[in-house]
């Protein structure tokens, strides 16, 4: 159930906020989180809560963490869980800002990732995707959920903004090693200037193993100009367009026609989305971000045969776009020595071959037992008896 708002705010961490409306849920289980005799929350297993750690599941808080208040943060004193019930609970959704909110003068987290019958990931995929405390976070917007593997290859997508604390500067690092795909290192800011994004880009992509990167041109020409002249980095991706074929990656060689990074355009985009809708379904690419899962929820078709943000932004959804779009080019044959298309295939083939019978043998218990007599056949031996008693 869903009543929408028009009228009310809502108090949270950067004052009072609009919020679309307050959704009602039942849920199996509660928690009881207190932070002294007269303080607490009593909440779904799965409600958001921010803690020193990130954003946790109240499920997987514990008694030694510090939760974040009206107050400043507060140790859990005491944690009473109840499993077996249904119960109901009401949310309040898309708290405007970055989605934080107080309850009970707890900061909380509206989403649940419900998404709808519009958006680019099915609603039931959106329930099953869990996010993941970063092991690394920063003020300036960068979280790390697993540090770089000796011999991995890395692939980062950049999708820029003006810096104007508007839309966000974004980038993410993929670990392309094997399938599935995972991401490994997220960077979200709206305050940074173009100018100085192409070091930050540089640092993180070097320390992953110099990752390869992919810009986005429409904003971030002035960025991939800066990494290929300036930082003179050698891992940089260029793109050319052929005909029919559109752009296409061609990394190591820089000739008339060539352009570093990508421009979206709809062909672009329209694949992009396609691959990224098909390698998340089928769990071929690995989200662990909370933001990001945010932004699927509510990334949706926008009636002109494209897709954006019903609200809010989209920003590190296009980089996932664009991760999209370059799974489908020869680069990543190239560089990871297989396809997304080939290993779905082989998979589906796998499973179809499982579940196929086996051709059977009918056996009706008699004919295997007994060989077809001719009764009228005499033997070679008796066939020249003579009147006497013999043939």
């Amino acid at each position: 159930m869903l009543n929408l708002n028009s009228k009310y705010d809502i108090l949270t961490p950067q004052g009072w906020k609009d919020f679309s409306g307050i959704q009602k849920i039942s849920k199996k289980g509660k928690i009881r989180i207190e932070l002294n005799s007269e303080f607490g929350l009593n909440c779904s297993l799965t409600h958001p809560i921010k803690t020193r750690r990130g954003i946790l599941l109240a499920k997987d808080i514990i008694p030694s963490d510090l939760i974040e208040t009206k107050f400043g943060f507060l140790p859990v004193k005491r944690l009473e869980k109840q499993l077996y019930k249904k119960y109901d609970f009401y949310d309040p959704l898309d708290v405007d800002g970055n989605n934080l909110y107080y309850s009970n003068d707890i900061v909380s987290h509206n989403c649940e990732f419900l998404g709808s019958s519009k958006t680019l990931i099915t609603a039931s995929k959106l329930k099953q995707l869990i996010f993941e405390p970063a092991i690394k976070t920063t003020e300036e917007g960068l979280s790390i959920y697993s540090e770089p593997i000796r011999e991995h290859t890395y692939l980062t997508t950049v999708d820029v903004s003006k810096g104007l604390a508007q839309d966000y500067s974004t980038f993410i690092v993929f670990d392309i090693t094997t399938i599935p795909y995972t991401m490994v290192a997220v960077y979200r800011n709206n305050m940074i200037s173009p100018l100085l994004f192409p070091a930050t880009i540089h640092e993180l992509t070097t320390f992953y193993n110099n990752s390869y990167i992919l810009i986005e041109r429409n904003m971030g020409e002035q960025v991939a100009d800066i990494l290929q002249h300036d930082l003179e980095n050698e891992y940089l991706l260029y793109t050319t367009t052929k005909g029919r074929r559109g752009q296409q990656i061609t990394f190591g060689v820089v000739s008339k026609g060539t352009v570093a990074g990508v421009t979206t355009s709809k062909t672009t985009k329209r694949i992009g989305c396609t691959s990224l809708k098909t390698l998340i379904e089928n769990d071929k690419l690995l989200v662990k971000d909370f933001d990001l899962i945010a932004e699927l929820s509510r990334f949706a078709e926008d009636g002109k045969g494209s897709w954006c943000a019903e609200d809010g932004h989209d920003d590190l959804v296009m980089a996932c776009v664009l991760f999209g779009w370059c799974s489908t080019q020869q680069f990543m044959q190239h560089i990871t020595n297989t396809t997304i298309r080939q290993h779905l295939q082989d998979e589906n083939q796998k499973v179809l071959q499982e579940q196929m019978l086996p051709i059977g043998i009918m056996n009706n218990g008699i004919d295997s037992m007994f060989e077809e007599i001719d009764e009228f056949y005499i033997p070679e031996e008796y066939r020249n008896r003579t009147d006497n008693g013999n043939w």
